[in-house]
């Protein structure tokens, strides 16, 4: 299906593979402006990737940019994980559908350029294998506005992308960092929260959250340290997703880089 001011490529895995990586960039390009790109992969129903923090078990799901001399890109934007749970292990990740946003600015202006990404991971469902892909898309100088696929639309994107960073401190107690959260718009009806760590071996996968105080709309959260972290972090990078007393998630949450006292 063409869409007009947006180019896509897709790469499809051999075919026993149950995902597919599809590269989306605007058409045209101005010099030293940036744009958005996105990777998307695609999985058949019942597999799962890997967050940044594959969590207990898994790896980490990693793309790299092969882009023109003088352009840059930034870090990926990562949409909010799941959890995923087995007996003594908990892994983040995402089923159905990965997107990763980037912002990627260009150089000086090159005429007709090609930008090309790869990416690995690993694929699990009852068992893991490990999955690959690469794309391309060509992209011309010149105006235009991109016209996204209404799963990549912004407004879509948003639902879906923890809001931040916000910043707060935490000091280190017995069992592990106590964190005091601002009060903010995503959090404000919670009852209780999901903690993702974006840093490995860092926060106990299992039993994330301690204990739990609300003060007004903030709140003081003691988080359990893993028993594999070496030394007390500078900082603290955690996604804060708010649930309702039934546990279901009220929306995205929000992203919380806490200086560590």
């Amino acid at each position: 299906m063409p869409i007009a001011a947006l180019l896509m490529t897709q790469w499809m895995a051999p075919q026993a593979s149950p995902t597919s990586m599809t590269v989306y960039a605007p058409e045209h390009y101005q010099a030293n402006t940036p744009f958005s790109a996105m990777v998307v992969i695609e999985l058949e129903r019942g597999w799962h990737v890997y967050w940044q923090n594959a969590g207990d078990t898994g790896a980490p799901t990693s793309i790299k940019w092969n882009l023109p001399e003088g352009w840059t890109v930034s870090e990926p934007t990562w949409p909010t994980p799941h959890k995923f749970e087995e007996p003594g292990m908990v892994s983040f990740g995402f089923e159905d559908r990965l997107v990763l946003a980037y912002q990627i600015t260009p150089g000086a202006g090159s005429g007709s350029v090609t930008l090309q990404a790869k990416g690995e991971w690993l694929q699990c469902k009852e068992m893991c294998t490990p999955g690959d892909g690469e794309a391309s898309v060509t992209m011309k100088e010149g105006a235009g506005e991109p016209s996204w696929p209404n799963f990549l639309k912004p407004e879509t994107l948003k639902e879906q992308i923890p809001m931040g960073p916000v910043k707060t401190i935490a000091t280190w107690g017995a069992s592990g960092p106590v964190v005091k959260v601002p009060a903010h718009e995503r959090l404000k009806d919670a009852v209780k929260f999901e903690v993702y760590p974006e840093q490995e071996s860092t926060l106990d996968h299992g039993k994330t959250v301690k204990t739990l105080q609300k003060s007004g709309d903030a709140w003081t959260m003691t988080l359990l340290a893993s028993s594999y972290l070496a030394e007390k972090p500078a900082e603290l990078r955690l996604v804060l997703v708010p649930l309702n007393r039934e546990g279901k998630r009220l929306n995205a949450g929000i992203r919380l880089i806490a200086s560590v006292e």
